[in-house]
């Protein structure tokens, strides 16, 4: 599925909200830079729909899926998971993927399972 972006707020407070849709088999593929900008991450919720998996974040420019994240979330099998971040994490791009591997250098290997993830950034 592809990445969608929605703007809410004021022209001064802008907020994205970034969905990211595996899709029923689907892992999330290596998105790089994905807003577009820097900004700060506020909230993030994952929906994972059946196998363990990992979600990997990360926050600096030119960020490789074989580098170590910055944030690393480990869902169990069906799993919700909500994060929110006070006052938000400074990103210079901000980049993420799943995958069933938790080791920093990996293949990106699909969860093979729903995912769906949400973040929200300013």
């Amino acid at each position: 599925m592809a990445l969608t972006i929605s703007e809410f707020g004021t022209p001064t407070l802008g907020y994205r909200i970034l969905k990211e849709d595996g899709g029923t088999t689907n892992a999330i593929t290596f998105h790089g830079n994905a807003t577009g900008t820097s900004g700060k991450l506020h909230d993030i919720y994952v929906v994972n729909g059946a196998a363990g998996m990992f979600l990997k974040i990360y926050f600096s420019a030119a960020a490789a899926s074989s580098d170590d994240p910055d944030i690393k979330i480990e869902l169990a099998s069906g799993a919700t998971e909500m994060i929110s971040l006070p006052g938000g994490v400074s990103f210079t791009e901000l980049s993420f993927f799943s995958t069933v591997t938790g080791a920093t250098s990996n293949s990106q290997a699909a969860p093979g399972v729903a995912v769906v993830v949400y973040m929200i950034t300013s």
